[in-house]
């Protein structure tokens, strides 16, 4: 059986003649705010096109962001396949773009159309008129074979498809269109990638540069720390940067800078296309005219029917097309490949300033390292270069944090930034050696939070169980400056919250222990000094601790306020306890006070029996509504009757005894809150 190669002027695509010259990237910056800058640079030739690949997922930020320069101003556009460039191709293609894996298919969607063939060494042209499968016996086998039917000058002819030795459509038209279906298909071969092409004017030779901003990983940081010796106040911190690339490019000898900072970032979906919808109207028609059909007389109160729809019930549907913006591809997270390290130097006094490290400037909004050697990266791998390498002073502190652990305070070092920028966060690997000659021992990681220029920051890597702590909290109400007016008084409240800590030190080893001493609102530290640093949420109260010494340390946080009550509201007992907690009271104030406490207990007194009072009245008209009830059912005269009666009589005159009692009473009580309102007018505090 011959071999058919089918369609292989289709498939032979070549390039044009001013293939794209790809334009490398030269310069990279990656920020904190998960977003990088990038440049690169190219020397337009005879050639007035430049390209590169991006990700899907980076189309957006590019057109956002795209800046081109170039010197003569020959800048005529920048183009890329659309969001979804085969669906929009194959709308307006005859086939579909499954049809050109089934090249009997693709026959068939150019039913009509002119082919030459060539079938035994003889050329036959005609229309096609259809391919279809059929099924052939040959040496008593079943062989499917597909029969292919033109119609010649001489009539219809059928061809067996499979022993045909070539296929050419005469139309040129159609050879262009399903050699650029072909092309199209090798060029987005790769769905989550896009071609971006920049077309210059011609002119002479030159340089041009294009930059834009596009989403990318985050940068991070790693430190290495180690901390002084017991005669040194200078610690070595070493700052590493952990790189990726996953731009879609290579990186090959780029110029690379790190920003640490807060910008505000935006993103905006300008890659799809949208389409605004419109209100759809029916297309008006002329009813036809028709004689109102006669149905008869009808009564006044007969229901009229309704005429139908004017123009035939013809109502259009309003039909809204939504375009959903795709969500931006997840970045694939590349692993950690060639890693580029530098060991640390088991000396101290070796561990000198690198050359290579970066450059720092700082502005207002970030800090930004600039790296004085070049990079290459390969996409889709990782790196990590450093971008500080020096000495800062450093002190060794047991930092006792009792929300943390309430026992022992933390190994920390208090870290001073006496660099010339601002450091970003990051994980910290702390070292430690006896001396300049001994190994270096691992000892704790640790956090640093954001470290600007001139400012401290705490890090803690480990538990110092050799140092003991206890607490005692206490708490205290002080009443002290009184004063009246308008009948309240005002007293100045002192409430006082201490805390007792008692620190003990390692037997053989001297401490300088921080206390976080908690804050509160409206609340200050007696006592507080230059050596106390203050927090947000703390105090840090420093203890220096001799080896074996313990230490008690009181801090003790005062609140005063002012606090008001009407003392014709008071009870006897709470002028007596005024009077008992307070110190500061003259003798003429207090013997005041007590003779106002003994009258208040003496209206008191009289309220009670009050109350007592009208409690037996209520209890009396009870029992005369359940005796009027009785005497109603009763009729005539009855030794019953006559007892009920009796009873309500007694009743009357002992609620006017009652009554007599209340007003005595009334007037006692009135007699003793003048005596009393008396007493506070005159009151002087």
């Amino acid at each position: 059986m011959r071999i058919l190669f089918i369609f292989c002027a289709l498939f032979l695509i070549s390039n044009p003649a001013n293939a794209n010259q790809d334009i490398p990237v030269k310069r990279v910056v990656l920020s904190t705010g998960g977003l990088g800058y990038f440049e690169h640079g190219a020397q337009l030739t005879d050639n007035s096109d430049l390209s590169f690949p991006v990700r899907l997922n980076q189309v957006n930020d590019i057109l956002k962001s795209l800046l081109v320069f170039d010197p003569a101003g020959g800048l005529q556009d920048v183009s890329l396949p659309g969001k979804q460039p085969l669906e929009q191709l194959f709308r307006d293609m005859p086939f579909s773009q499954g049809d050109l894996n089934n090249p009997v298919a693709l026959l068939n969607s150019y039913q009509g159309a002119e082919l030459t063939i060539t079938a035994d060494g003889k050329n036959h042209t005609g229309l096609l008129v259809r391919v279809k499968q059929r099924t052939y016996v040959i040496d008593e086998v079943q062989v499917k074979r597909h029969d292919l039917t033109l119609m010649t000058s001489q009539g219809l002819k059928t061809f067996i498809y499979e022993d045909l030795e070539s296929i050419q459509w005469t139309d040129a038209a159609i050879q262009n269109e399903v050699q650029r279906a072909l092309k199209a298909v090798r060029e987005n071969g790769q769905s989550d990638r896009r071609r971006l092409t920049i077309d210059f004017a011609d002119g002479a030779p030159r340089d041009v540069m294009l930059s834009y901003v596009v989403e990318a990983p985050l940068w991070k940081t790693s430190y290495r720390l180690v901390l002084p010796s017991e005669d040194a106040s200078d610690g070595h911190m070493q700052g590493w940067a952990i790189v990726e690339n996953l731009t879609g490019g290579d990186w090959n000898d780029v110029d690379l800078s790190l920003t640490s900072g807060n910008p505000v970032t935006l993103q905006q979906d300008l890659y799809p296309a949208y389409f605004t919808s419109r209100p759809f109207v029916p297309v008006d028609v002329f009813g036809r005219v028709m004689p109102r059909r006669d149905d008869g007389a009808m009564a006044a109160d007969d229901n009229l029917q309704a005429f139908g729809d004017q123009y035939g019930g013809a109502v259009g549907r309003a039909k809204a097309s939504r375009f959903a913006a795709n969500e931006m591809a997840d970045m694939a997270m590349a692993p950690m490949a060639e890693v580029m390290a530098a060991p640390m130097q088991a000396n101290m006094q070796n561990l000198t300033a690198r050359q290579n490290v970066a450059a720092a400037s700082e502005t207002t909004a970030q800090v930004e390292f600039k790296f004085p050697q070049k990079f290459t990266l390969e996409s889709g791998k990782t790196m990590m270069v450093p971008f500080v390498d020096q000495k800062l002073p450093m002190q060794s502190v047991a930092l006792y944090q009792p929300e943390q652990h309430a026992d022992h305070p933390f190994l920390s070092v208090s870290v001073e930034n006496k660099s010339n920028s601002t450091l970003p966060p990051g994980i910290l690997t702390i070292y430690q050696q006896a001396s300049d000659n001994a190994p270096m021992d691992f000892v704790g990681d640790a956090q640093m939070a954001f470290l600007p220029k001139g400012e401290k920051r705490m890090v803690s890597y480990a538990l110092d169980q050799k140092t003991k702590i206890e607490r005692e909290v206490k708490s205290e109400r002080i009443v002290g400056t009184l004063r009246v007016e308008n009948g309240v008084l005002q007293s100045a409240v002192r409430y006082i919250n201490e805390t007792v800590y008692t620190l003990k030190a390692p037997a053989e080893e001297n401490r300088k222990v921080v206390i976080e001493h908690p804050r509160m609102n409206d609340y200050k530290l007696a006592g507080e000094n230059d050596d106390i640093e203050v927090t947000k949420t703390h105090y840090r109260i420093p203890v220096d601790l001799k080896a074996g010494e313990t230490v008690t340390h009181k801090a003790r946080l005062i609140r005063t306020a002012w606090e008001s009550v009407h003392i014709q509201s008071m009870s006897s007992r709470d002028i007596l306890a005024l009077v008992s907690s307070n110190n500061e009271i003259s003798a003429d104030t207090r013997k005041t006070l007590e003779e106002l406490a003994k009258i208040r207990r003496l209206a008191s007194a009289i309220e009670q029996k009050m109350q007592d009072a009208e409690r037996q009245k209520q209890e009396i008209y009870r029992s005369q509504d359940r005796l009027r009830e009785n005497i109603k059912v009763l009729a005539g005269s009855s030794d019953l009757k006559d007892r009920y009666l009796s009873e309500l009589n007694a009743q009357e005159d002992e609620l006017e005894d009652l009554e007599e009692t209340i007003a005595q009473l009334r007037q006692e009580l009135r007699a003793k809150q003048a005596e009393m309102s008396e007493i506070i007018r005159n009151m002087k505090l």
